[in-house]
């Protein structure tokens, strides 16, 4: 390992990771005669795997740092202090290497130069980026961790390759190296690793021998068309007495390790007791389970939850669970910190109550992203997003956000893409955008693959022009539904009730959407509800139909949640009947209303009515506004009339006036007229407002045209008049009738005496 210090003849330099701020290069000179001569200490920056100079970001404010060719690199006049024993410090700002991502390599060259000479002597320091975009000193062990994550699949084997052939004994160059194999074998496939994982398994020499492994990773390498592995299963044909005798073998030595402590050992021995068979032991299991996990082993840690959570949860057995994973948290597991903020934060574990202490769970949360947990990293940015509990400035949340979607977690694939194509926290860059969420898709982020459907059959993603290609839309949709989407699923069974442009029989379509279902994915649950409740494209099962109902609504679809409301408000629902109860009703609304738009507006309407859920004024307008939030257009008309009018709120006129806009746009027709009496007689509230005669008409029409009843009758009344506007009689009767139809007083009256003339 490099060490942070480098001494030659004429200079001796220092690399010190300073504070959160800066690092330093220390430098003493041992040669006197350089005392008379003009000496300049030149410190360069470039890239370890390209050899290219690093680059200071155009908008950066440190130009002193920087050639004229905008390469960093430092140029500092040797002081006298470096020749006295003092050392001769050199502090460098991190904010000089802005666009820096974790995980880069960085040569820095710390060269002594004498004017007219050139260079008379260096030292280089070989340094890694960390998570905290900060320099470490690199290591093998910490390059192996590199390649894990960025690395492409043939750089990390001829790495692994590479070590292995050294024989390198350092042990956390070994376990990164066990580590990078691993992932290649496991995540990639990878058949040349699975083989090479077999090849370490059965080398005693390796401390890790284990020959039950080795065969198991044989024969995924073989079953992959791995040349030498098919051969070597056809040269052994006692595969089995290998794994026998590897059992009795490694057994004693792997129980000995682990009674001493082998976090690994503990975890094998866990394994060994969960296979079927005679060496079945649940017993054994948990309880070397337990010790790997609080050792911090991180599977052991993942399988830990299962192993707590499918037998009976008590207070007492959470809080076990809780304490085995502090231990592991104290080891810098990450994925152990992360339990432990999702349990402090939440107040909740498997379903029981723990104390809530977001201070605890915020210090574990940033102690999980910096030891790797990704999805820690994740959950940072959507802490930020989500409310900012952390007081996080927008920069260093989204540099969070970047770690994860640059190990490769789906999510943050998907949100980084949206930030890219929306332009506005990150520089716009649509190719990058479009990038990630077609990786976040790849990688079965369900939301992100119905983006993907969504890009092909518009021939746009928001305001990026793509390829349109019908084609690749459903066959993709339909790819996903195949491989568990359940968004998917759904999807596909509202084309089939749409227009069915993919050609799925009924049985087809109606499979699709049991799948959903049997997936948990309460959306389809409620529309299969739904399905039994009306008869449309199935038999009538009001049995199936209520349960799937109550299903779904128990397990939080708002949708479902408000339809109870109906049935248990007004005695019914479909087909559903049942007595009134007011109580239950208000119940299931008070659920629905934490999520679903129809449910808070049904809030506000039920306190303007009759207030019977006994709501003050700020809780009835909460629900008013979250309903605008989630685009109930109902909401916003009615919030910008508060506006205009000053009721409950602070008058203004120009808010009231865009809430209606907003409802317009939504093609809501009360909206559509209320702004065509504002446009045609350019006041509002006593207010004056711009003034547009001719898109007042046109707005008028409009709202005629979307069946409002006031609306109708006026455009039926300008057709009357015989001043100018030219309005096609037959049009304009239907248009009386409709709104006579909907029990329009005027209307009503004015078709009976047209009926009667």
């Amino acid at each position: 390992m490099q060490g942070n210090t480098v001494a030659n003849k004429i200079m001796t330099a220092r690399f010190e990771p300073d504070s959160s701020d800066t690092f330093t290069f220390s430098v003493d000179l041992v040669s006197e005669e350089l005392k008379r001569k003009k000496c300049t200490i030149e410190i360069a920056f470039t890239d370890s795997l390209s050899g290219k100079p690093i680059h200071i970001a155009d908008e950066n404010e440190y130009t002193q740092f920087a050639n004229d060719r905008s390469e960093i690199c430092i140029s500092v006049p040797v002081k006298r202090e470096a020749f006295a024993g003092k050392k001769m410090r050199i502090n460098v700002p991190y904010e000089i290497f802005s666009d820096l991502s974790p995980n880069r390599r960085v040569t820095a060259k710390v060269s002594l130069l004498l004017k007219d000479e050139g260079e008379q002597d260096s030292a280089s320091f070989d340094l890694i980026v960390n998570l905290g975009k900060k320099f470490t000193l690199y290591s093998l062990d910490k390059y192996a961790k590199y390649l894990k994550t960025i690395g492409t699949e043939q750089e990390k084997l001829d790495f692994a390759l590479a070590q292995l052939e050294k024989g390198n004994k350092d042990h956390e160059l070994f376990n990164a190296v066990l580590e990078l194999l691993k992932d290649l074998a496991e995540n990639a496939n990878n058949t040349a690793a699975q083989y090479t994982l077999y090849r370490v398994y059965r080398d005693e020499s390796l401390g890790v021998f284990n020959a039950v492994v080795a065969v198991s990773w044989l024969k995924r390498s073989a079953a992959g068309g791995y040349e030498k592995a098919v051969q070597e299963v056809e040269n052994t044909r006692n595969l089995e007495e290998i794994e026998k005798a590897g059992d009795e073998n490694a057994l004693s030595l792997y129980k000995k390790a682990a009674e001493n402590g082998d976090v690994d050992a503990q975890y094998t021995m866990y394994e060994y007791a969960t296979r079927p068979g005679d060496n079945f032991n649940e017993e054994s299991a948990a309880h070397w389970l337990k010790l790997a996990a609080g050792n911090g082993h991180r599977e052991a840690v993942e399988r830990l939850y299962n192993i707590y959570n499918d037998s009976f949860v008590s207070d007492e057995s959470v809080a076990d669970y809780l304490s085995v994973i502090e231990k592991a948290a104290a080891k810098n597991c990450g994925e152990a910190q992360l339990t432990l903020f999702n349990a402090f934060f939440s107040g909740e574990c498997m379903g029981r109550e723990v104390r809530i202490d977001k201070k605890y769970a915020v210090e574990n949360l940033l102690k999980a992203a910096n030891n790797r947990c990704y999805a820690a990293c994740y959950k940072i940015w959507s802490l930020y997003v989500g409310g900012n509990d952390l007081l996080m400035d927008e920069e260093t949340a989204i540099n969070w956000l970047k770690v994860a979607a640059d190990n490769h977690v789906p999510e943050a694939l998907n949100d980084l893409g949206e930030l890219y194509i929306e332009g506005k926290s990150l520089p716009k860059d649509n190719n990058k955008g479009i990038e990630c969420i077609l990786k976040a898709a790849e990688l079965n982020n369900h939301g992100a693959q119905l983006k993907v459907y969504g890009m092909y059959r518009a021939g746009r993603y928001k305001d990026v022009l793509l390829e349109k290609d019908l084609g690749k839309a459903f066959s993709g949709l339909i790819d996903n539904a195949k491989k568990g989407n359940p968004i998917a699923q759904l999807t596909l069974w509202e084309l089939y009730k749409k227009d069915n442009e993919v050609m799925f029989t009924r049985q087809e379509a109606i499979g699709w959407l049991m799948k959903a279902d049997s997936l948990n994915y309460y959306p389809a649950t409620y529309e299969l509800a739904n399905l039994y409740l009306t008869g449309e494209y199935t038999d009538v099962d009001l049995q199936k139909g209520a349960a799937l109902l109550e299903k779904a609504a128990k397990y939080g679809e708002g949708k479902a949640q408000f339809a109870l409301y109906q049935l248990y408000y007004t005695g019914e629902y479909r087909s559903l009947k049942t007595e009134v109860n007011k109580e239950r009703s208000y119940k299931w609304l008070l659920l629905s209303a934490k999520s679903y738009a129809l449910a808070q507006y049904q809030m506000w309407v039920l306190f303007k009515s009759s207030n019977e859920m006994g709501l003050d004024d700020n809780e009835a307008l909460n629900y008013l506004i979250e309903a605008v939030k989630n685009s109930n257009p109902s909401a916003m008309y009615d919030l910008g009339v508060l506006y205009i009018k000053g009721d409950m709120v602070t008058k203004n006129v120009a808010s009231g006036i865009s809430f209606i806009e907003q409802a317009m746009k939504l093609c809501y027709p009360k909206a559509i007229y209320a702004l065509s009496k504002i446009r045609t007689d350019g006041v509002c509230e006593g207010e004056p407002v711009e003034k547009d005669e001719a898109e007042g008409q046109r707005l008028l029409k409009l709202s005629a045209e979307y069946g409002y009843a006031p609306a109708c009758y006026e455009v039926w009344e300008l057709s009357q008049r015989n001043d100018g506007i030219r309005i096609e009689e037959s049009w304009a009767r239907k248009l009386l009738e409709a709104a006579a139809s909907q029990g329009f007083a005027p209307a009503v009256k004015a078709l009976k005496t047209l009926k009667a003339g």
